[in-house]
């Protein structure tokens, strides 16, 4: 952490009160306040320290009364950091070797190191030099962790970013601080930011990183540790947001210290917007009336919704473990049929036994034993059928199998009557026949008044299997009552719903709605709307826009829609629309974007969504003008650029885009030389840029905003391009000075840069 010290005049700044923290903040890693080479490293102390250096010779680390392999495990730790989170973070890594000096106790640290904030200084980086200082008490070399990440990543940074002398005061505390922060890995440390961050945003006490978290330190300590959690908060927001690469990308903008511009190229919204949506995220105030819109940063979540077995909605039968019982059915009237066979029999061989000549015997005719000879036939016939429907087809119509059963029975029912019909009209019938005729007419009624019940008892047990197409068809066959159906509905509604095939789940409650009179379908209507809101909110989750918006569009065409439904749906699909127009924005596509908040708007009315349409509608045409003026800029064409950002606040008077117009970077032109007239070419020119005049005129250091740099020319000219609306400062590097830096006499160089107009300062002239 740097304490900044001014390469002018330095006046130490006022701290922002951010109330007492949940707990005591811990020391913090900070960076010493040396700038270039002229910056003297802290002498490491009177230690015995040993090195260990890296294959690559890019790590060396420093130890002393340490084991050998202590120092391999930082080294190893030192590496894996420097891969993950570092160069996730920051898109780059080591340039130059980084000395890295461990001490076994903070004595020794206090002693060696002499840190200029001691007690609330736990280690801390000199970056100009690449070195880091820090205590290890423990042997465990992890504990390392602790600070390792964070002043690895001030190193890493500043090597990739640093140019000249003065480069390190280029970037403001929020970034530097809150890039280290954001890679540490300790998750105590981790958990104590997090809270901090909690701890200030529902107490209303967040400080503005921009002005208080900037150039210098907050002296208040609890302040100072809400700026390093607030910084880290901030990083994260806008790696989460825009990605890493587009947060790599600025980090490469940056390095002349042009936050705002920098941000508004790729970010499309400069430092003030950016923290402002940040903190409404974290559902704290607004510092701005106006951020502009932000399309929900949204990553598709697989969603993939269940499919019913293929025996639910087939109506091809199939067996099932019920069809034994059609099987004993089957046995049992064969053995019926058996028994009747086995009486006449007995019947016939007792009237032989009595009569022994056909003449004696008017029952024992040729015509009788032909009678026994066609019920002998018809018995095993009707067995053998009996038999092979339930062997080859025991899915197969229950009911038919007891009809097929009960017209064989009736056919011997008709033989037995033709045979005997003038027994029976002079009732004169033989006990064999008549026990004949009422086997017959058992085995006939057996059949066909068990026919139903079997159908019935099929369709229960179809039901049971999940064969809810095949019961629902045999239900109808029997006629059975609309709740009965409705419970088949319901069941093939619950198993859909246990493995998230919402497509069969909605189609079969409005099955079971259409079924059942309104007072027993309030709670059916919460399922289905429940069911319907799932399915399509996951879609729209996965991206699936499309399928999201045919999903509620079904439900909402469907008689089962009551005026709930229609509420909710309504609202839902405007949500996925908006969502959608999201995707199709984050994608590159604002027309098709455009298209969909146009859509939002049209159908959704007053709604939420409807709302945040509307605002994208503005806000979305207005910052896609901004970043074409900025391209423009960025070739060199200030004219045209002027004046496509005077045409974007005509055109878009209250949109966020608007208000950072007459920000926009101007470019700044001059010349540099000393007071001898000598040129002071291949130096960085820096520029100071205050809000207040008096302040520049002052080089109130404290009260600056940020610092922008660029090299002057051989010629000894300079160009640049400074945000609007601010008093700039400049100084220069000029190693022939004492302090390494010259600036022009008296307040003769401050300039400010005016809205849409670009500025040639003339000649700076220093000392």
């Amino acid at each position: 952490m740097v304490l900044w010290i001014s390469v002018l005049a330095l006046v130490p700044g006022l701290a922002a009160q951010a109330g007492t923290l949940p707990h005591p903040p811990r020391r913090l890693a900070r960076l010493q306040p040396l700038i270039g080479q002229h910056g003297q490293v802290a002498a490491p102390g009177n230690f015995p320290f040993q090195t260990t250096v890296s294959h690559d010779k890019l790590v060396i680390i420093h130890t002393y009364a340490r084991a050998a392999a202590f120092a391999q495990q930082v080294l190893a730790l030192v590496q894996g950091d420097l891969a993950h989170p570092i160069a996730d973070t920051l898109g780059f890594t080591l340039k130059r070797p980084v000395n890295i000096f461990i001490y076994n106790s903070r004595t020794d640290f206090l002693a060696g190191a002499q840190p200029d904030h001691p007690a609330e200084t736990g280690a801390y980086a000199v970056p100009s030099q690449s070195t880091i200082y820090m205590p290890v008490e423990g042997a465990n070399a992890a504990d390392a962790q602790s600070y390792l990440p964070h002043e690895l990543t001030h190193i890493v940074f500043h090597q990739n970013e640093d140019i000249g002398v003065f480069g390190a005061t280029l970037y403001p505390l929020w970034l530097d601080e809150g890039n280290a922060a954001y890679d540490e890995v300790d998750a105590a440390d981790i958990q104590s930011y997090v809270s901090t961050l909690q701890f200030a945003t529902s107490n209303n006490t967040l400080i503005d990183l921009l002005t208080t978290f900037n150039t210098t330190y907050p002296t208040n300590a609890d302040t100072d540790y809400l700026g390093y959690a607030e910084a880290r908060g901030f990083i994260g927001y806008l790696i989460s947001t825009y990605g890493a690469p587009a947060y790599h990308h600025f980090l490469r903008a940056v390095q002349d210290g042009d936050t705002i511009l920098a941000a508004e190229t790729v970010f499309g919204a400069d430092p003030r917007l950016l923290q402002s949506r940040w903190r409404v995220g974290l559902g704290a105030t607004p510092t701005v009336a106006d951020a502009g819109y932000v399309p929900a940063a949204t990553t598709a979540m697989p969603f993939v919704i269940g499919t019913m077995p293929v025996r639910a909605s087939s109506l091809t039968p199939f067996a099932l473990p019920q069809s034994a019982s059609v099987l004993n059915l089957f046995i049992g009237i064969a053995l019926w049929l058996l028994v009747e066979i086995a009486m006449l029999a007995l019947v016939e061989v007792i009237m032989l036994t009595r009569h022994h000549t056909a003449q004696d015997n008017p029952h024992h005719s040729p015509r009788l034993r032909l009678e026994h000879i066609g019920v002998a036939l018809l018995v095993p016939a009707a067995l053998l059928v009996g038999l092979g429907w339930a062997r080859y087809g025991p899915g197969q119509c229950w009911g038919c199998a007891a009809l097929v059963a009960g017209g064989f029975g009736f056919v011997l029912l008709t033989m037995q009557l033709a045979a005997n019909w003038r027994g029976l009209l002079h009732g004169r019938l033989a006990a064999a026949r008549l026990t004949g005729l009422l086997a017959a007419l058992t085995v006939a009624a057996i059949g066909f008044t068990q026919a139903q019940p079997l159908a019935w008892q099929q369709a229960d047990d179809y039901a049971r299997a999940g064969g809810y197409a095949l019961a629902l068809q045999m239900y109808h066959a029997v006629g059975a009552s609309p709740a009965v159906l409705a419970a088949v509905h319901n069941e093939w509604a619950v198993e859909a719903q246990g493995i998230a095939d919402y497509r069969t789940e909605t189609a079969q409650l409005r099955a079971e709605i259409a079924l059942l009179d309104a007072p027993a379908t309030l709670k059916l209507h919460a399922q289905l709307l429940s069911a319907t809101l799932t399915w399509g909110q996951g879609l729209t989750a996965a991206h699936q826009f499309a399928a999201a918006s045919s999903v509620y569009a079904d439900q909402a065409a469907s008689t089962a829609c009551d005026s709930a439904c229609h509420g909710a749906l309504h609202t839902s699909q405007g949500a996925n629309t908006l969502a959608w127009g999201d995707a199709l924005l984050a994608s590159g596509d604002t027309t098709g974007a455009l298209t969909k908040y146009q859509l939002v708007v049209a159908t959704d009315g007053a709604s939420h969504a409807a709302t945040t349409a509307r605002a994208a509608l503005a806000e979305v045409p207005a910052a896609g003008a901004l970043a074409s003026a900025l391209a423009t800029g960025a070739q060199g064409d200030a004219g045209t650029m002027n004046a496509a950002l005077r045409t974007l606040v005509a055109h878009y008077p209250h949109t966020a885009a608007a208000s950072e117009a007459p920000e926009t970077a101007q470019p700044v032109t001059g010349r540099v030389q000393d007071q001898s007239g000598a040129s002071e070419s291949g130096q960085r020119v820096y520029f100071v840029a205050f809000i207040h005049e008096g302040d520049a005129l002052n080089y109130a250091y404290n009260s600056a905003t940020f610092t922008v740099a660029t090299t002057i020319a051989p010629d000894g000219s300079f160009a640049v391009r400074l945000p609007a609306g601010y008093w700039y400062a400049p100084f220069w590097e000029d190693p022939t000075q004492p302090q390494a830096f010259n600036a022009p006499f008296g307040t003769s160089g401050v300039f400010a840069v005016p809205a849409y107009t670009p500025v040639d300062v003339g000649t700076l002239a220093g000392y």
